[in-house]
């Protein structure tokens, strides 16, 4: 029988003891944030509405969405943040403009103030061939939208209310800061480091790329 001092650990042992160990390290550090600054509510409201195809009434479908949520734009800026990644033929990795012309619509006739898109592509930086080539565009210039590219916008440095990057602030479009809502509009695409982006990983695009 061997006692406690004749133990000598491996590096496998090392290996699996490092989890338990950061673990333990992590439960002694203080909370990276304020609790009451980051209440979740006790339940999300999500409400899922049909549209077989972009030729359907997609601002009815999406004004029908806001009136089922409750959402209150009156005399409110809107910002709307789609998914503009590159421009290849054949291929479904934008959010479609269809989609953003539809929302655009739903809330101006639910009252808003003023309807901004904004987006700052982290691939194609040429935001005028982006918009040309995936026909935002026309719709933009259609419906007398302002267009904001949020990798050049004017910036403002804002406080953070978490730790969890080891920064204090950063900074932020302006525009963007300046909107009432943020609307993310994201293309659902599969992703080799997040499995599938949505409305979180859409909003990479809303820090200042230049």
């Amino acid at each position: 029988m061997s006692s406690a001092s004749d133990f000598k650990p491996t590096r496998r042992d090392l290996l699996k003891a490092l989890p338990l160990a950061a673990w333990a390290a992590s439960c002694s550090r203080a909370v990276p944030y304020r609790r009451e600054d980051f209440v979740l509510p006790p339940r999300s409201t999500v409400g899922l509405f049909a549209a077989p195809g972009y030729d359907v009434d997609l601002p009815d479908v999406i004004s029908r969405g806001l009136r089922a949520l409750a959402v209150d734009v009156s005399d409110r800026s809107v910002l709307l943040k789609p998914n503009l990644v590159e421009y290849a033929p054949g291929t479904a990795i934008n959010t479609h403009p269809l989609m953003v012309a539809g929302a655009a619509t739903a809330f101006l006739r639910a009252g808003a103030r003023e309807v901004v898109v904004g987006e700052g592509p982290g691939h194609r930086r040429d935001i005028e061939y982006l918009l040309g080539m995936t026909g935002f565009s026309d719709h933009l210039r259609e419906m007398k939208l302002r267009f904001v590219d949020l990798n050049h916008d004017d910036v403002r440095v804002v406080s953070l209310g978490s730790r969890f990057t080891g920064l204090d602030r950063m900074a932020f479009s302006a525009d963007l800061l300046r909107s009432d809502f943020i609307v993310s509009m994201p293309k659902l695409k599969t992703h080799h480091w997040a499995a599938m982006t949505a409305s979180m990983k859409n909003l990479f695009g809303v820090g200042p790329g230049a």
